[in-house]
C-alpha cells in the first residue's frame, strides 16, 4: 500500500491534539517545527518552538483505503487542503523529501533566519530585527555595553540612535556590498 502526504488544516492551536488523535487511528502525521523569537512586553527577547505552518499538519494515507475519511471527524481537523472532500490534493513527493532533508540538516527544527552577533564592535554592519527601525541597516558607531549607537533613517535624515544589542543581527558578507 503506497501512502501519500496530504495537508490538513486544523482549528487554532489544535495541531498537536489532532496529530495525537490521528496517530491513535493509525495515521502517520508530521508537524514541522521552527524556532521563533518574540519580544515580551517587558522588553526581554524569548525563544520558543512552534509549528512551522501554524494551523496545518501533514497526514499520510492511501486514498484507495476508505478509512481515510475518518480524518474529517477527528478532533481539531477542519478539512484537507485542496481538491474536494472526495479528492484531496496530495503534496508532491519531491517537496516532502526536501522538507524532511531540510529538517534533518538542522536537527529537526527549522532555524531562525537570524544571524545574531556574539560580539559587536564599532564598524560592524548590522540589520535591525525588531522595533520601529526594523530592516534598516547601519554601521555601528559605538558600543555601550548591551546597547549600541547606530545611524538610522528617520524623518528623511540620518539620526544617531542607541538601541539594544539583542535587536540587531550581522549583515552577511555577501550582502554588504549591495546594502551600502
Amino acid at each position: 500500500m503506497r501512502c501519500t502526504w496530504y495537508v490538513a488544516r486544523t482549528k487554532p492551536s489544535a495541531e498537536e491534539r489532532a496529530s495525537r488523535d490521528l496517530a491513535n487511528q493509525d495515521f502517520k502525521t508530521f508537524i514541522p517545527m521552527s524556532r521563533v523569537e518574540r519580544r515580551r512586553r517587558d522588553g526581554l527577547l524569548v525563544e520558543f518552538v512552534r509549528p512551522l505552518f501554524v494551523g496545518y499538519l501533514f497526514v499520510s494515507f492511501d486514498r484507495r483505503d476508505a478509512r481515510w475519511k475518518k480524518i474529517y471527524s477527528t478532533y481539531g481537523i477542519v478539512n484537507l487542503v485542496g481538491g474536494s472532500d472526495e479528492r484531496p490534493m496530495p503534496v508532491p513527493e519531491r517537496q516532502m523529501v526536501e522538507l524532511f532533508a531540510r529538517l534533518a540538516e538542522h536537527g529537526g527544527l527549522i532555524p531562525l533566519d537570524l544571524s545574531r552577533p556574539r560580539k559587536i564592535a564599532s564598524g560592524d554592519m548590522v540589520r535591525v530585527l525588531f522595533g520601529p527601525y526594523r530592516d534598516q541597516t547601519s554601521i555601528v558607531q559605538e558600543v555601550h555595553g548591551q546597547r549600541i549607537d547606530v545611524l538610522l533613517r528617520f524623518a528623511g535624515a540620518q539620526r544617531r540612535s542607541r538601541i539594544p544589542v539583542d535587536c540587531v543581527g550581522h549583515v552577511p558578507e555577501a550582502l554588504r556590498a549591495a546594502v551600502r
